[in-house]
């Protein structure tokens, strides 16, 4: 009888371990861990990882491809891991069963130059192109397929010092990688520093939205702010938003990522260095501010972070959460209703950190996590809507349908094409205009950049300044903190500078643009006081 009840507890032990939805990978490496994480057109799942095959030998990327089950199909290694290092910065699908990957490479500079590569169904390489910048450490973070076009966006991001406002861009390619447009953004004087963390699109109004933290200038605290921006089709700064309305929230972060709803508003998950509340905050598609929730108080912890998030088709949100208390730090699941109402929670297993977190189209909750941390090896998990492990299919599904050939796992080809002669795009965008005095009160003064003029010819004392072709014809604009034209009007043939009056202003920061037609000339920010 004691023996029937031991084999018992074997067998229900075992069924109970099989109903575990966790798959490990990467115990090969040296080490590995999981960044980007997403659900495919056949129901299998693509996981996005960099990984150092042996402690000698440089970084590379890996795609692994699973079934529904979580079983791998193939890996695929990008990069060499003799000559230079590639890592990530994202991958998002396209609809022709593709897959676009940014990110950074040391193969033609030592200080790395952003790359995007586009790969097919069959995980074969269709293009790749290495934006070259000498001297310059830079990388392409997030990427975004642009379903309404069939283009690509992504930031482009440097933090050289001597930059000062400079950091961060946005490029947009088309199908083949050739760059459409590009321009700088989040250059406002009332901070000194930024951090992106993404981009997203809006097929509401096909924009895009960058979105992350930036520093105040704040000579006694070390002051963060979430950061958001946003830029419509063809590259035009629309607003920009930075300091919310909540007198408790010093020290903010914004987290990944934003939401957007069916009617153009935005959801924008952030916490504060200073409480452990996770924030909620709601802008609708013009920048308005249209309140905040805080959707999580932890009671027994001082500190928290999210680290990663997603929506489900039932409109949940879903958050990958770090908690820290003392010191001492674990992870949770989270759900919130599209309100921001907490639902329930869940923690992980061996206290991984979790890096991406997907709600796949049977609504089911998707983890890509670190596993062990001495052997630095990775992760997935899945749950289901009420955060119980989910179940295991026995149906048969045909992978990889679009691809003819059957995929293996190998190298893919790295060939690139080298883009030069885009360094003034990248550390430079627009020119910025000359603004004084800044902060103002009454009145500012705004002076046509010295790089718009062709040359000067001396006769004594008069000097006579000729403007280039792109000079003429000028316009200025100058738009509010919530991107609402205020000041629409012709910049008089052949003057230097003009003054604006501002007494009937409000106070707040407004943009400036000089435009030639459609191109922006020159840009430059204002605080009226």
């Amino acid at each position: 009888m004691k023996r029937l009840i031991f084999c018992l507890i074997i067998i229900y032990s075992h069924c109970a371990k099989a109903q575990d939805w966790i798959r490990i990978y990467g115990q090969e490496h040296y080490w590995a861990a999981p960044f980007n994480i997403y659900e495919t057109y056949d129901q299998g799942y693509l996981i996005c990882y960099n990984f150092q095959h042996t402690q000698s030998s440089f970084e590379e990327i890996g795609l692994l491809k699973t079934d529904i089950n979580g079983n791998k199909l193939f890996d695929k290694h990008i990069g060499n891991s003799t000559s230079y290092s590639i890592h990530n910065g994202d991958i998002d699908i396209t609809d022709d069963g593709g897959v676009i990957i940014s990110g950074q490479i040391f193969s033609e500079d030592p200080s790395g130059d952003p790359f995007i590569l586009k790969l097919d169904a069959c995980y074969n390489t269709e293009w790749c192109k290495i934006y070259h910048t000498p001297n310059l450490y830079d990388w392409a973070g997030a990427v975004q397929y642009v379903p309404w076009d069939s283009t690509f966006v992504f930031i482009v991001f440097n933090h050289y010092y001597d930059l000062s406002d400079k950091r961060i861009s946005l490029f947009k390619v088309d199908g083949t990688g050739n760059l459409i447009w590009s321009n700088t953004y989040a250059t406002n004087n009332s901070y000194r520093n930024e951090i992106p963390m993404g981009v997203c699109i809006s097929e509401f109004d096909s924009t895009f939205l960058l979105y992350g933290h930036v520093f105040l200038n704040d000579t006694v605290n070390l002051s963060t702010e979430p950061y958001y921006s946003k830029i419509d089709n063809n590259g035009e700064f629309l607003w920009e938003r930075f300091l919310m309305p909540d007198t408790s929230y010093i020290g903010g972060l914004a987290c990944d990522q934003p939401l957007f709803h069916n009617n153009g508003n935005i959801s924008l998950p952030a916490i504060s260095a200073y409480d452990p509340f996770t924030r909620l905050f709601k802008l609708d598609k013009d920048g308005n501010y249209l309140g905040r929730n805080i959707f999580y108080k932890a009671d027994t912890v001082n500190e928290i972070d999210i680290t990663c998030s997603s929506q489900m088709n039932n409109g949940n949100f879903i958050f990958g959460v770090q908690n820290i208390c003392d010191n001492t730090g674990f992870y949770t699941v989270q759900v919130t209703d599209s309100s921001g109402n907490f639902i329930n929670e869940r923690v992980p297993p061996y206290d991984p950190y979790v890096y991406d977190i997907i709600g796949t189209s049977d609504d089911k909750i998707l983890l890509s996590c670190q596993h062990d941390y001495d052997l630095q090896d990775f992760m997935i998990i899945k749950y289901n809507s009420q955060l119980q492990y989910d179940s295991i299919y026995t149906e048969q599904i045909i992978y990889d349908s679009l691809c003819p050939e059957s995929i293996i796992s190998g190298n893919i080809d790295f060939s690139c094409d080298v883009i030069t002669k885009i360094n003034d795009r990248i550390t430079q965008g627009t020119e910025n205009l000359i603004i004084s005095p800044n902060p103002c009160e009454d009145h500012f003064v705004i002076y046509l950049p010295e790089t718009n003029l062709l040359k000067e010819i001396s006769n004594g004392q008069e000097v006579t300044r000729i403007l280039k072709n792109n000079a003429h014809n000028l316009k200025l604009n100058i738009f509010d903190s919530n991107g609402k034209l205020i000041y629409d009007k012709l910049w008089p043939e052949g003057l230097k500078e003009q003054v604006i009056n501002t007494t009937s202003w409000k106070h707040g920061i407004y943009l400036i643009r000089i435009v030639n037609n459609s191109d922006v000339v020159s840009t430059g920010k204002v605080i009226v006081k």
